[in-house]
C-alpha cells in the first residue's frame, strides 16, 4: 500500500468519463439502478468478510466479476461525491428542515439509519468531513487493498482491524449520502406505496389462489433410508466436524431429500461453497436440497434466531448429532407467525411491492434492463418473507433459485409456475434468475411488448406468494 503523502493531481478522478465529471449525479443514479442501497450495504458487507477471511471471494455463477464490478462502481461512486463536494463548496445547497427530514422519513423508500439528524439535513457537511481526512486517492488506495485481499486466500496484513472497520463504516455512510442527493437532488426519486395497497388489496382471485400448503413425507421404504444412510456418511467422510444432520423431508415431486446440516462454527464457513462441497458429494445418491447453518446458532438467546432449526426438528428426524450437543431439547418448537404480527414480513412485503411498481415505471421509461432487476428483486424479497413466515429460515445471501427451491418445504406450486415460466420465456426467464448479468445477452428478444407479457405472467405468481404468506 502507497504510504507516501499524495501531490494534488493524484485527486483527480481517474475512474470517470469526460461526461460523468460533467454530471456527477448520473453516477450516482447509475449506482442506484444497478441495486438498492440494501443490496449496496449487504455486498460491501459481504466483500468486508472476505477482506479478513482466509478465504477468497468467489462467487457462485460469477467468480470474482461480481466483486470487481462492486469495486469499480465504489470506485465511481467516491469521486463523483468527492466532486459534488467540491461544487458545493462553491455552490452551497441549503440544509433541509427538521420538519422536511421527518416527512421524508414518512414518504421515502428507504433512509439512512446510520446518520445523525445533521447529517440527514446536510449530507454535504459528512463529505466535508471526510473528504477532509481522507482524499480520493488514499480511498483508491484502501479500496484497491481490499479488492486484492478479498480475492486472496489471506486476510489483509497492510491495514490494522482498526482501519478496516473504520473504512467500512465510512463507506456505509457515503452510500447513504449518495441516497440522500440521489432523492433530493434526482428527477424521481422513491417513495414508499401505500401500505394497505402494498398487502392487503393484492390478496387477490387468481388460478394459483387455492392450492393449499402441502408437506413434505418421510421415508417410507428401506431403499430411501438406506440412501439417508448413505447420505450422512458422505457428508461426515468430507466434512467430519459437522455438528448435526437432519432429514426435514422428501419431496415426491420431483424426487428430492431435504436435509439440515449444521457446520462447526470454527471450522466451516457457511456460504455457497460449503453447499456445494457437501452436494456434489451425495448428488450420485439422489437429487438433494441441502440447507446449511452454523453451530453458533447454539449460543443465540433468540428463539427466532433458532427458528429454522426448530421447524426442521419438529418437521424431520436427526440422522446424526455430534457427541457434544443435544437437539432434544431446543425449543420452543417452532409456530409459523402471521403476518400481522410481522412487523418485519410486513416492510419487506411494503418494499417487494415498490421494487414491482418500479418495474413498471422502468417499462414506461424503456429501460427494460433496469425492469428486469426491479421484478428480480420484487420476486426475491416475496420468496424470502414466504419462507422466513412459514419456516423461520432466514439468509443474508439469497439465491432466487435456491430459495425456490426451499419452497418445496411448502407447495409443489411455485416450483412448478417457475418452470412453466421459464418455458413460457426462455430468454427473459435467465435474466429474472441472475437480475442484470444476463440482461445483455437477451438481444432483440427484450422488446416492450415481450417485457409486459412476461411481467403480467410473473404478477400472478407473485400473488400466489403473497397469499400464501397470509394464509393459515
Amino acid at each position: 500500500m502507497f504510504l507516501d503523502k499524495h501531490v494534488p493531481w493524484d485527486h483527480y478522478p481517474k475512474n470517470l468519463s469526460f461526461d460523468e465529471i460533467r454530471n456527477p449525479h448520473w453516477v450516482i443514479e447509475q449506482f442506484f439502478d444497478w441495486d438498492w442501497p440494501q443490496g449496496h450495504l449487504e455486498d460491501l458487507k459481504t466483500w468486508r468478510r472476505f477482506v479478513v477471511a482466509y478465504e477468497s471471494y468467489n462467487d457462485k455463477r460469477l467468480g470474482a466479476g461480481k466483486l470487481l464490478s462492486r469495486y469499480h462502481s465504489i470506485l465511481k461512486l467516491l469521486e463523483a461525491l468527492y466532486i459534488l463536494r467540491l461544487i458545493n463548496s462553491q455552490e452551497p445547497i441549503e440544509a433541509v428542515s427538521l420538519t422536511q427530514l421527518q416527512s421524508e422519513r414518512d414518504k421515502w423508500y428507504w433512509m439512512p439509519d446510520n446518520l445523525s439528524d445533521d447529517e440527514l439535513t446536510d449530507p454535504y457537511r459528512l463529505l466535508k468531513k471526510f473528504f477532509k481526512t481522507t482524499k480520493p486517492q488514499r480511498c483508491r488506495d484502501y479500496l484497491l487493498e481490499w479488492i486484492d485481499f478479498a480475492l486472496s486466500p489471506q486476510p489483509i496484513d497492510s491495514l490494522s482491524a482498526q482501519e478496516v472497520i473504520g473504512f467500512y463504516k465510512n463507506l456505509k455512510k457515503l452510500i447513504a449520502v449518495a441516497w440522500l442527493i440521489r432523492q433530493r437532488e434526482g428527477d424521481n426519486p422513491v417513495y414508499k406505496p401505500h401500505e394497505k395497497t402494498a398487502i392487503t388489496d393484492e390478496l387477490i382471485e387468481n388460478p394459483l389462489t387455492h392450492v393449499k400448503l402441502s408437506t413434505v413425507t418421510e421415508p417410507d421404504t428401506p431403499a430411501e433410508r438406506l440412501v439417508l444412510k448413505n447420505s450422512v456418511a458422505a457428508i461426515l467422510d468430507i466434512a467430519p466436524a459437522i455438528k448435526a444432520i437432519i432429514h426435514i423431508g422428501t419431496v415426491k415431486k420431483p424426487h428430492t431429500i431435504m436435509l439440515y446440516v449444521m457446520a462447526d462454527e470454527f471450522l466451516y464457513a457457511v456460504n455457497e461453497s460449503l453447499d456445494t462441497a457437501l452436494t456434489k458429494t451425495i448428488k450420485s445418491l439422489i437429487p438433494i436440497l441441502l440447507i446449511a447453518e452454523s453451530s453458533r446458532i447454539l449460543r443465540e438467546n433468540n428463539d427466532q434466531a433458532r427458528g429454522f432449526l426448530s421447524y426442521s426438528i419438529g418437521k424431520g428426524n436427526i440422522l446424526y448429532e455430534a457427541s457434544n450437543i443435544s437437539l432434544k431439547h431446543i425449543g420452543p418448537k417452532f409456530q409459523p407467525v402471521t403476518l400481522d404480527a410481522s412487523a418485519t414480513a410486513q416492510n419487506n412485503l411494503t418494499i417487494a411491492h415498490a421494487h414491482f411498481l418500479q418495474s413498471d415505471y422502468d417499462i414506461g421509461k424503456q429501460d427494460l434492463p433496469k425492469a428486469m432487476r426491479s421484478m428480480s428483486s420484487s420476486i426475491i424479497i416475496c420468496l424470502e418473507t414466504l419462507l422466513f413466515i412459514k419456516t423461520g429460515y432466514k439468509t443474508n445471501h439469497p439465491d432466487i433459485e435456491r430459495l425456490i427451491k426451499m419452497t418445496m418445504l411448502l407447495t409443489e406450486e411455485i416450483q412448478i409456475q417457475f418452470e412453466m415460466l421459464r418455458q413460457n420465456h426462455p430468454t427473459l426467464y435467465p435474466a429474472l434468475i441472475t437480475k442484470q448479468e444476463a440482461v445483455n445477452e437477451i438481444g432483440q428478444e427484450l422488446t416492450t411488448q415481450n417485457i409486459v407479457a412476461f411481467r403480467e405472467e410473473l404478477n400472478k405468481l407473485r400473488v400466489y406468494i403473497i397469499n400464501l404468506i397470509n394464509s393459515n
